[in-house]
């Protein structure tokens, strides 16, 4: 009876360890207003890979835009737009490596973060055409 309850409480503290230390994957879908195309937006181990189409595995993608973090305080605000079946990120704050080729996923910086209209009129919309993204 003894070797069983140890078994069990290394069996239990072995996947308490798996658990809380082994980083997962966590998916996020934007779909386009007519739901014909999906972005992925996958957090892993403290970063963030954004990628074109419903990406499922838990792995990193082969292609996609991730945000550069450079300090504690460091993030990223970009709005999410669909161009027919092109994915345009305007990006107001943070920098971004893109990794791959997908044509169908671009960013395009605004030159005055904080002030520009384009952006806050994208951000007030109510028609669904645009989505926020950021960490």
């Amino acid at each position: 009876m003894l070797k069983a309850t140890l078994f069990a409480i290394v069996v239990i503290f072995i996947v308490f360890i798996i658990w809380f230390f082994v980083p997962t994957f966590k998916h996020t879908y934007f779909k386009s207003k007519n739901g014909q195309v999906t972005i992925t937006s996958i957090n892993y181990d403290g970063q963030t890979y954004i990628t074109y189409g419903k990406y499922e595995r838990n792995r990193i993608p082969d292609n996609y835009i991730k945000p550069i973090y450079a300090g504690v305080n460091d993030g990223f605000e970009a709005i999410l737009y669909f161009e027919g079946d092109t994915a345009i990120l305007y990006a107001r704050y943070g920098r971004f490596d893109s990794i791959g080729t997908n044509n169908k996923l671009k960013v395009k910086k605004f030159d005055r973060p904080g002030i520009d209209t384009l952006f806050v009129q994208m951000l007030n919309d109510s028609s669904g055409q645009y989505q926020l993204l950021h960490d």
